[in-house]
């Protein structure tokens, strides 16, 4: 049976600035609620996404170390996006979605990160 999953985003500012923004994603009722610790090597690390029948994968959240940055790539020629390596990444993925790159610089010889998919 699958869990229903419900991710959210919230900005808090305070100084000059005082106030705070919420923003819902899309909920999925079919979740895989799964969470994985995988350990990346330097350079590009192949991740695929985890699938199960019955079950449907809406976003992954990425939990990084702060060893340093890491970056997202579509593929192995992509430039890609650099993440900051201490802070954590929940990223919304297309159902076509069936893997993604994330890439770690020569600087950083490996790094454990936890990946919770819903």
């Amino acid at each position: 049976m699958a869990a229903q999953s419900n991710r959210f985003v919230n900005v808090s500012f305070t100084g000059d600035r005082q106030g705070s923004e919420s923003f819902a994603a899309a909920s999925n009722p079919t979740s895989i609620a799964m969470d994985q610790v995988l350990t990346l090597n330097t350079g590009d690390n192949t991740i695929t996404v985890p699938t199960a029948l019955g079950f449907t994968v809406s976003a992954v959240t990425i939990v990084k170390p702060g060893a340093g940055p890491i970056t997202l790539k579509g593929s192995g020629g992509d430039v890609g996006v650099v993440l900051a390596g201490a802070d954590v990444d929940s990223i919304s993925l297309d159902p076509s979605q069936s893997s993604f790159i994330l890439h770690l610089p020569i600087s950083v010889r490996a790094a454990t990160v936890r990946m919770i998919w819903t």
